[in-house]
């Protein structure tokens, strides 16, 4: 099953060297990545000012046994958490 939150959910995450996900710290919980099983770009309405959104989202599977797919907003330096899978 899959949960999505009403909005994504704000994240800090961990780098690695090569700038991929680490760990990542969701409501007072830390997360030690992994795998990365999956990822992908968005970049959308990029014909519209202020429509623009570049997106590098990563599924992930984490030690505590949880999966995520989050992303990296590109244009605010952000991450987020989107979905929650059981």
């Amino acid at each position: 099953m899959t949960r999505l939150p009403a909005d994504p959910q704000p994240i800090a995450i961990t780098l690695s060297s090569q700038c991929r996900p680490l760990r990542l710290s969701w409501r007072q919980h830390i997360f030690v990545i992994e795998q990365i099983t999956d990822e992908w770009r968005v970049e959308t309405d990029w014909w519209l000012t202020g429509g623009v959104q570049r997106r590098h989202y990563f599924t992930v599977t984490t030690v505590q046994g949880a999966l995520f797919v989050i992303y990296q907003d590109l244009l605010a330096d952000q991450w987020f958490l989107e979905q929650i899978y059981d």
